[in-house]
Protein backbone atom coordinates (compact mmCIF):
# COMPACT_ATOMS: atom_id res chain seq x y z
CA UNK A 1 0.00 0.00 0.00
CA UNK A 2 1.53 3.57 -1.05
CA UNK A 3 1.84 6.26 1.90
CA UNK A 4 -0.68 8.52 -0.28
CA UNK A 5 -3.24 5.45 -0.30
CA UNK A 6 -2.88 5.42 3.43
CA UNK A 7 -3.38 8.73 4.46
CA UNK A 8 -6.50 9.05 1.75
CA UNK A 9 -7.93 6.03 3.94
CA UNK A 10 -7.28 7.98 7.05
CA UNK A 11 -8.81 10.91 6.06
CA UNK A 12 -11.55 9.21 4.96
CA UNK A 13 -12.77 7.76 7.53
CA UNK A 14 -12.25 10.65 9.99
CA UNK A 15 -14.49 12.49 7.62
CA UNK A 16 -17.20 9.61 7.90
CA UNK A 17 -16.78 9.63 11.68
CA UNK A 18 -17.25 13.57 12.31
CA UNK A 19 -19.95 13.50 9.56
CA UNK A 20 -21.57 10.98 12.65
CA UNK A 21 -21.07 12.35 15.38
CA UNK A 22 -22.30 15.99 13.83
CA UNK A 23 -25.60 14.06 13.23
CA UNK A 24 -25.87 12.61 16.78
CA UNK A 25 -24.66 15.98 18.14
CA UNK A 26 -27.38 18.12 16.07
CA UNK A 27 -30.07 16.04 17.46
CA UNK A 28 -29.10 15.66 21.27
CA UNK A 29 -30.03 19.09 22.13
CA UNK A 30 -33.16 19.22 20.62
CA UNK A 31 -36.07 19.06 22.77
CA UNK A 32 -38.39 16.17 21.69
CA UNK A 33 -41.50 16.89 20.69
CA UNK A 34 -44.40 14.33 21.89
CA UNK A 35 -47.56 13.87 20.20
CA UNK A 36 -50.50 11.29 20.87
CA UNK A 37 -50.96 9.33 17.77
CA UNK A 38 -54.62 9.81 17.87
CA UNK A 39 -54.61 13.40 17.80
CA UNK A 40 -53.83 12.69 14.11
CA UNK A 41 -56.99 14.08 11.68
CA UNK A 42 -58.21 15.93 14.41
CA UNK A 43 -56.65 19.36 13.96
CA UNK A 44 -58.25 20.54 16.47
CA UNK A 45 -56.20 18.48 18.72
CA UNK A 46 -52.93 18.64 16.52
CA UNK A 47 -49.54 20.16 18.09
CA UNK A 48 -49.32 23.65 16.33
CA UNK A 49 -46.28 22.80 14.68
CA UNK A 50 -47.69 19.75 13.10
CA UNK A 51 -50.35 22.14 12.15
CA UNK A 52 -48.33 24.29 10.93
CA UNK A 53 -46.53 22.18 8.22
CA UNK A 54 -49.53 20.97 6.50
CA UNK A 55 -50.48 17.90 8.22
CA UNK A 56 -53.24 16.02 7.96
CA UNK A 57 -52.73 12.41 9.41
CA UNK A 58 -49.96 10.46 10.92
CA UNK A 59 -48.94 8.96 7.64
CA UNK A 60 -47.50 12.94 6.10
CA UNK A 61 -45.06 13.03 8.90
CA UNK A 62 -43.37 9.37 7.35
CA UNK A 63 -40.51 9.53 5.61
CA UNK A 64 -40.15 8.72 1.86
CA UNK A 65 -39.81 5.07 1.27
CA UNK A 66 -41.12 4.05 4.08
CA UNK A 67 -43.17 0.43 3.04
CA UNK A 68 -47.10 0.78 4.06
CA UNK A 69 -49.71 -1.00 2.20
CA UNK A 70 -49.10 -2.07 -1.16
CA UNK A 71 -50.72 -0.30 -4.05
CA UNK A 72 -51.50 -1.43 -8.08
CA UNK A 73 -52.56 1.04 -10.32
CA UNK A 74 -54.37 -0.77 -13.07
CA UNK A 75 -53.68 1.87 -15.97
CA UNK A 76 -50.20 1.11 -15.99
CA UNK A 77 -49.98 -2.72 -15.10
CA UNK A 78 -48.39 -4.59 -18.16
CA UNK A 79 -49.87 -8.03 -16.34
CA UNK A 80 -46.38 -9.59 -16.83
CA UNK A 81 -47.10 -11.42 -13.13
CA UNK A 82 -43.30 -10.50 -12.14
CA UNK A 83 -44.32 -9.17 -8.82
CA UNK A 84 -46.79 -12.31 -8.52
CA UNK A 85 -43.26 -14.82 -9.33
CA UNK A 86 -41.05 -12.66 -6.91
CA UNK A 87 -43.19 -12.74 -3.74
CA UNK A 88 -41.64 -14.91 -1.48
CA UNK A 89 -45.05 -16.21 0.63
CA UNK A 90 -47.00 -15.90 -2.41
CA UNK A 91 -49.93 -13.32 -1.61
CA UNK A 92 -50.12 -12.11 -5.07
CA UNK A 93 -52.73 -13.82 -7.18
CA UNK A 94 -52.71 -12.81 -10.79
CA UNK A 95 -55.14 -14.55 -13.69
CA UNK A 96 -55.26 -13.33 -17.42
CA UNK A 97 -56.72 -14.34 -20.26
CA UNK A 98 -56.62 -12.81 -24.06
CA UNK A 99 -59.15 -11.14 -25.63
CA UNK A 100 -61.15 -11.08 -29.01
CA UNK A 101 -57.83 -8.72 -29.94
CA UNK A 102 -55.55 -10.85 -29.18
CA UNK A 103 -54.50 -8.33 -25.77
CA UNK A 104 -54.65 -9.70 -22.15
CA UNK A 105 -56.50 -8.91 -19.60
CA UNK A 106 -56.05 -9.00 -16.27
CA UNK A 107 -59.74 -10.78 -14.55
CA UNK A 108 -57.85 -10.71 -11.10
CA UNK A 109 -55.27 -9.07 -9.02
CA UNK A 110 -55.56 -9.96 -5.59
CA UNK A 111 -53.17 -9.00 -2.82
CA UNK A 112 -53.61 -10.56 0.62
CA UNK A 113 -52.50 -7.49 3.07
CA UNK A 114 -52.85 -9.97 6.00
CA UNK A 115 -49.92 -11.98 5.29
CA UNK A 116 -47.36 -9.67 3.69
CA UNK A 117 -44.40 -9.09 5.42
CA UNK A 118 -43.52 -5.71 3.62
CA UNK A 119 -40.33 -6.83 2.31
CA UNK A 120 -40.78 -4.66 -1.53
CA UNK A 121 -39.47 -7.83 -3.61
CA UNK A 122 -42.68 -7.22 -5.29
CA UNK A 123 -42.28 -3.26 -6.18
CA UNK A 124 -38.09 -4.08 -7.91
CA UNK A 125 -39.05 -5.99 -10.90
CA UNK A 126 -42.37 -4.01 -11.93
CA UNK A 127 -41.04 -2.50 -15.41
CA UNK A 128 -43.81 0.34 -14.68
CA UNK A 129 -44.13 0.64 -11.66
CA UNK A 130 -47.50 -0.16 -11.01
CA UNK A 131 -47.21 -1.95 -7.96
CA UNK A 132 -45.41 -0.24 -4.72
CA UNK A 133 -45.82 0.29 -1.30
CA UNK A 134 -47.09 3.53 0.10
CA UNK A 135 -47.19 5.34 3.66
CA UNK A 136 -50.66 3.95 4.17
CA UNK A 137 -50.41 1.40 6.98
CA UNK A 138 -53.93 2.85 9.23
CA UNK A 139 -55.74 -0.97 8.04
CA UNK A 140 -56.64 -2.74 10.93
CA UNK A 141 -59.78 -4.51 11.17
CA UNK A 142 -62.13 -6.63 12.92
CA UNK A 143 -62.70 -9.02 9.59
CA UNK A 144 -59.28 -10.72 8.53
CA UNK A 145 -61.46 -11.39 4.87
CA UNK A 146 -61.26 -7.28 4.42
CA UNK A 147 -57.27 -7.30 4.29
CA UNK A 148 -57.44 -8.78 0.80
CA UNK A 149 -57.72 -6.30 -1.73
CA UNK A 150 -58.52 -6.98 -5.13
CA UNK A 151 -57.24 -4.38 -7.88
CA UNK A 152 -59.38 -6.11 -10.83
CA UNK A 153 -62.64 -5.02 -11.49
CA UNK A 154 -65.25 -7.98 -12.03
CA UNK A 155 -64.84 -7.59 -16.09
CA UNK A 156 -61.42 -7.47 -15.86
CA UNK A 157 -58.73 -4.33 -17.03
CA UNK A 158 -56.88 -4.14 -19.96
CA UNK A 159 -52.99 -4.59 -19.58
CA UNK A 160 -51.10 -1.76 -20.33
CA UNK A 161 -49.02 -2.01 -23.89
CA UNK A 162 -46.76 1.17 -24.17
CA UNK A 163 -46.79 0.52 -28.23
CA UNK A 164 -50.49 0.50 -28.65
CA UNK A 165 -51.67 2.83 -25.51
CA UNK A 166 -49.18 5.74 -25.88
CA UNK A 167 -47.17 6.36 -22.35
CA UNK A 168 -48.75 6.92 -19.64
CA UNK A 169 -47.98 8.48 -16.08
CA UNK A 170 -48.46 6.46 -12.77
CA UNK A 171 -51.29 7.52 -10.56
CA UNK A 172 -50.20 9.56 -7.48
CA UNK A 173 -48.53 7.21 -4.67
CA UNK A 174 -51.58 6.18 -2.22
CA UNK A 175 -54.56 7.86 -3.36
CA UNK A 176 -55.73 4.12 -4.85
CA UNK A 177 -54.96 2.26 -1.66
CA UNK A 178 -57.07 4.47 0.69
CA UNK A 179 -60.35 3.40 -1.40
CA UNK A 180 -59.65 0.26 -0.62
CA UNK A 181 -59.11 0.66 3.29
CA UNK A 182 -62.83 -0.09 4.78
CA UNK A 183 -64.40 0.53 7.69
CA UNK A 184 -62.61 -1.36 10.43
CA UNK A 185 -66.04 -2.82 11.75
CA UNK A 186 -67.85 -3.56 7.84
CA UNK A 187 -68.31 -6.90 7.65
CA UNK A 188 -67.37 -9.10 4.46
CA UNK A 189 -69.81 -10.70 2.20
CA UNK A 190 -68.05 -13.60 1.73
CA UNK A 191 -66.69 -14.26 5.68
CA UNK A 192 -65.44 -17.45 6.84
CA UNK A 193 -67.93 -19.36 9.52
CA UNK A 194 -67.55 -18.16 12.99
CA UNK A 195 -67.57 -21.52 14.77
CA UNK A 196 -66.11 -23.61 12.26
CA UNK A 197 -66.86 -27.03 13.54
CA UNK A 198 -63.22 -29.79 13.80
CA UNK A 199 -63.27 -32.67 12.03
CA UNK A 200 -63.63 -35.82 14.21
CA UNK A 201 -60.48 -37.64 14.99
CA UNK A 202 -60.42 -40.88 13.67
CA UNK A 203 -59.96 -43.94 16.55
CA UNK A 204 -56.80 -46.02 15.18
CA UNK A 205 -57.05 -49.74 17.11
CA UNK A 206 -52.81 -50.88 17.51
CA UNK A 207 -53.04 -54.24 17.72
CA UNK A 208 -50.28 -55.08 20.80
CA UNK A 209 -47.11 -57.25 19.32
CA UNK A 210 -47.09 -61.20 20.54
CA UNK A 211 -45.91 -62.15 23.74
CA UNK A 212 -42.41 -63.86 23.43
CA UNK A 213 -42.06 -65.98 26.37
CA UNK A 214 -39.13 -67.80 27.57
CA UNK A 215 -35.18 -66.32 27.59
CA UNK A 216 -33.15 -65.34 24.75
CA UNK A 217 -31.38 -68.13 23.91
CA UNK A 218 -34.67 -70.22 23.36
CA UNK A 219 -35.84 -67.77 21.36
CA UNK A 220 -32.92 -67.85 18.62
CA UNK A 221 -34.24 -69.88 15.44
CA UNK A 222 -32.60 -73.08 15.33
CA UNK A 223 -30.05 -73.39 12.15
CA UNK A 224 -31.40 -76.04 9.75
CA UNK A 225 -28.26 -78.34 11.47
CA UNK A 226 -29.40 -78.80 14.43
CA UNK A 227 -33.36 -79.33 13.70
CA UNK A 228 -31.85 -82.22 12.09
Amino acid sequence: MKIKEYFTNIKEALDSTFTGMGITLDTLFKKPMPYEYFTYGDKKRMPKLLKEAGYEKFSDTLAEGVRGLLEVDTDTCTGCTLCEKACPIGIINIVKEKNEDKRFVVTRFDIDNARCMFCGLCSIPCPTGAIQHTKEFEATNIYIENLMYSWAPKEGFLAYNAKKDGEKERAVLGSKVQEKMINFNVKPENRYPEKAKAPKEKKVKFKAPPVVSGNRKSRVKKTEAEEK
